[in-house]
């Protein structure tokens, strides 16, 4: 499964081509974590994107671990705490890019 999870990392940006604009809020989100690390910013760091990076990695296993001790509550837990990290960050990112982009033409 690791494999599999790898290789679709792998052929992903060739699955789908970059986004003919960039209005989409996932496009945005994408963008906006780009600029971020452009800018010398890390993944981990104690602001508040890194602080919910670290927060989403350790739900993550959590819920990891849930699914190993298959107990549906760990899971569901740490499952939701992860997306919801990870959706507040992609947020946050898209507001960073909406007020940091270049110009566009």
């Amino acid at each position: 499964m690791v494999g599999l999870t790898l290789l679709y990392v792998v052929i992903n940006p060739v699955l789908f081509p970059e986004p003919e604009t960039e209005d989409a809020w996932i496009s945005r989100s994408v963008l906006g974590e780009q600029l971020w690390l452009a800018e010398g910013h890390g993944v981990f760091e104690t602001s508040l994107p890194g602080v919910l990076n670290v927060l989403n990695a350790v739900a993550y296993f959590y819920g990891l671990y849930g699914a190993y001790k298959r107990d549906p509550r760990i899971a569901a837990l740490g499952g939701g705490v992860a997306l919801t990290c990870k959706l507040v960050y992609l947020d946050l990112l898209v507001k960073y890019y909406d007020e940091n982009a270049p110009e566009r033409e």
